[in-house]
């Protein structure tokens, strides 16, 4: 077995396999949620408009309950875990590359954290490049994940850069200054995650 079809497999099982699970379960999810909210309108629509109304206000607790309160719940978390997935898996490719290495320096010598402390290791002692321009789009979902994580979501007068970067990632908004996320959110960032990964374990190291 050729060298390239070692690495074809080991990127479906260990990047694009898990991402598509991702995915799937994201769907599942999301079509649940939709189909729930169809089953309020097609019920409403038997009444008058008068009784639609009526009808609403009784249940709208439970309305409102599968169109934010769940949906936000779903989709942060799993946003979270998509995050924690690109962590490990960056983590792991440095350590590919430290317990196959004659480099004295290994990872925990470096400075930072996560993601960066991966990056740096990659670039600086691995020689594996990231693009720029994916590496900013990387960034923006980490300064949106600690957001989530550290503060639920909720934004400052003073997130000012922040609020101009959640502008630019597709299936994220504000509302009220507090971070929400679309339906397709996920799946921008496990496109986002996936390029990512299959750049740095396909790329060939210069050390």
């Amino acid at each position: 077995m050729t060298n390239n079809k070692i690495s074809s497999i080991r990127n479906y099982f260990y990047i694009t396999y898990p991402i598509n699970d991702f995915k799937d379960y994201a769907e599942l999810i999301e079509n649940n949620l939709k189909k729930k909210l169809q089953e309020f309108e097609q019920e409403a629509s038997q009444y008058s408009e008068e009784e639609q109304e009526e009808y609403y206000e009784f249940y709208i607790d439970e309305w409102y309950s599968y169109r934010v309160t769940y949906a936000q719940t779903h989709r942060n978390s799993l946003f979270v875990t998509i995050y924690s997935f690109l962590e490990k898996r960056m983590f792991d490719r440095c350590k590919v590359h430290e317990d196959n290495s004659t480099s004295p320096i290994i990872i925990n010598d470096l400075k930072g954290k996560g993601i960066d402390k991966y990056r740096l290791y990659l670039n600086k002692i691995a020689g594996i490049k990231i693009d720029n321009q994916l590496w900013e789009k990387v960034t923006s979902y980490q300064d949106v994940r600690n957001k989530i994580i550290h503060n639920n979501g909720e934004l400052s007068k003073s997130d000012t850069t922040l609020k101009d970067k959640i502008e630019k990632l597709p299936g994220f908004y504000i509302d009220n200054d507090k971070i929400k996320l679309e339906s397709n959110a996920c799946i921008e960032f496990l496109n986002v995650v996936e390029n990512l990964l299959l750049d740095i374990f396909n790329y060939k190291s210069s050390q």
